[in-house]
């Protein structure tokens, strides 16, 4: 499978970024980078109940709050080999079933390995340090796992 850049990507590293010329080919590389998906559900669960309406005769209860995220960040440390500290986990890991999976949006994880479900933190823990920093082959890319994280899982029948 081969991997192609998008038309935005070819026009900013061939120097014709069309309308938006006046940018620097470095800035729009910038907003053209993925973000961690652990930073995305912190901006979606920040921004979610602060959104506007979607339409005018639906409205938010002004007693909304919405529920802390379930997600947690592991870190890999290159020069120790060593993931997050279990100390630093927040505490609903040790009691969840738990999702592990690298922190990188990658399409079809399922397919290619990348997640380990329905485990409890030993098993996440042990699953996210046999993969932290060694490169994970993703269709035509192999990254390096840097970051993993884990997920609280929710099962169908709670959705």
């Amino acid at each position: 499978m081969l991997c192609r850049a998008s038309p935005l990507q070819r026009r900013v590293h061939s120097g014709s970024a069309g309308p938006v010329e006046a940018r620097s080919s470095s800035h729009l590389l910038a907003l053209l980078s993925a973000i961690r998906e652990f930073d995305a559900k912190l901006l979606v669960n920040y921004w979610l109940p602060r959104s506007p309406a979607v339409h005018p005769s639906m409205e938010m209860s002004s007693s909304f709050a919405a529920p802390a995220p379930k997600v947690a960040q592991v870190s890999w440390d290159a020069a120790s080999n060593t993931i997050t500290a279990e100390s630093s986990m927040p505490s609903w890991v040790h009691n969840t079933k738990l999702v592990a999976k690298p922190d990188q949006l990658i399409k079809r994880r399922g397919k290619a390995g990348l997640l380990k479900l329905n485990c409890d933190w030993a098993d996440a823990q042990e699953w996210i340090q046999a993969r932290a920093g060694k490169p994970q082959k993703v269709s035509c890319a192999a990254p390096r796992a840097r970051a993993q994280m884990a997920d609280a899982l929710l099962s169908r029948s709670r959705l």
